[in-house]
């Protein structure tokens, strides 16, 4: 079997370390205490490109030898780090590394980075467990974070107690196989969104810093807009409803979904939660907003509003219409609105 270690870490979108944005839900005791974790620096990567992700062990150290170590040797690479995280009761991979190196101990801050990855305590000195090249990363989208991870049981495997799991029985080689195509399949999106000649295949921005620049870009258009506009505004992004902002004035209450694009084309995936969400709406109360160029100056707010008359997107101001492609969730893209 290949070598595959999953880990469980809080729930955060980024990981990018910045707290007061991005808070970090669950990840045991300690985050629970202390309102963070050392995984929050987890998908940042150094100047030269370098990623450390951290997970918190129990116990010496690693079994690393269940990975393909010898057992005199303190780090073994060629492993696929999987990253998981739940926000209720349910695990989902959030992310993983690969090609990455695990260490049989933790391991102290790189020289280069100390002082540079602060924590809240200021006595506690950052680690990490695995290493890998940014280029080897991916970090799923939080709406995009539909792979359940077993918790085990009496009679099948899974996460324990322990906030890692090697999957290396006779009995997981299933699983393992459903995992490496899943990843597979995720970082395929990934290459054709890079592709120039497929413009109309957009899946997600594989730089998470560019990514999380562009949807916060856009989430705070669409609350000021609202906000300016007589609303009363919440973030519920990190709930999993179906949308992204929810906005009260008076009587009213609409749902927002927000999407964030780098460029001008309107084009965008919808999860297949936030399809049927959307399409249950009956009153117009769910929106689509969606920022293009979000951050250029040029950068253009358009609010939609489905239509299952016509079974699409309409942004009357703007005179667009948006045709829905069903797949797995939807695919959205621009042509004119009829006079």
């Amino acid at each position: 079997m290949d070598r595959m270690l999953f880990c469980r870490i809080g729930w955060m979108q980024y990981y990018q370390g910045k707290l007061e944005e991005d808070p970090i839900h669950g990840g045991g005791a300690f985050v629970d205490e202390n309102g963070y974790g050392h995984e929050i620096y987890n998908f940042l990567p150094d100047d030269e490109g370098n990623l450390f992700g951290f997970v918190q062990v129990q116990g010496i150290g690693m079994s690393i030898w269940r990975l393909g170590a010898n057992f005199d040797q303190n780090s073994v690479a060629g492993v696929t780090v999987v990253w998981c995280s739940s926000l209720a009761y349910d695990l989902y991979i959030v992310g993983w590394y690969n090609d990455a190196t695990a260490f049989r101990y933790t391991q102290p801050c790189p020289a280069h980075l100390v002082g540079k990855r602060p924590l809240p305590k200021s006595d506690d000195h950052w680690t990490f467990r695995v290493a890998t090249k940014y280029a080897n990363a991916v970090l799923l989208p939080a709406n995009e974070r539909d792979f359940q991870i077993p918790i085990a049981t009496p009679t099948s495997s899974g996460f324990g107690r322990q906030n890692i799991w090697y999957a290396d029985t006779e009995a997981d080689r299933q699983f393992q196989q459903k995992v490496q195509e899943y990843i597979q399949s995720k970082e395929r999106g990934i290459t054709i969104s890079n592709d120039t000649r497929s413009k109309r295949i957009i899946h997600y921005q594989p730089d998470v810093e560019k990514r999380y620049e562009v949807e916060m870009a856009a989430m705070k258009a669409v609350t000021a807009y609202y906000q300016e506009n007589g609303w009363v505004t919440q973030d519920v992004s990190d709930r999993n409803r179906g949308w992204d902002i929810e906005a009260k004035k008076d009587d009213s209450v609409l749902r927002i979904e927000v999407k964030g694009l780098s460029g001008e084309t309107v084009l965008f995936d919808m999860t297949p939660r936030e399809y049927e969400q959307m399409k249950l709406s009956v009153d117009g109360s769910y929106r689509v907003c969606v920022l293009t160029n979000a951050l250029k100056d040029n950068r253009c707010l358009f609010h939609f509003i489905y239509s299952q008359e016509s079974n699409d997107l309409v942004e009357e101001t703007q005179n667009l219409r948006l045709r829905i492609d069903e797949r797995t969730g939807a695919r959205i893209a621009h042509v004119p609105l009829e006079q």
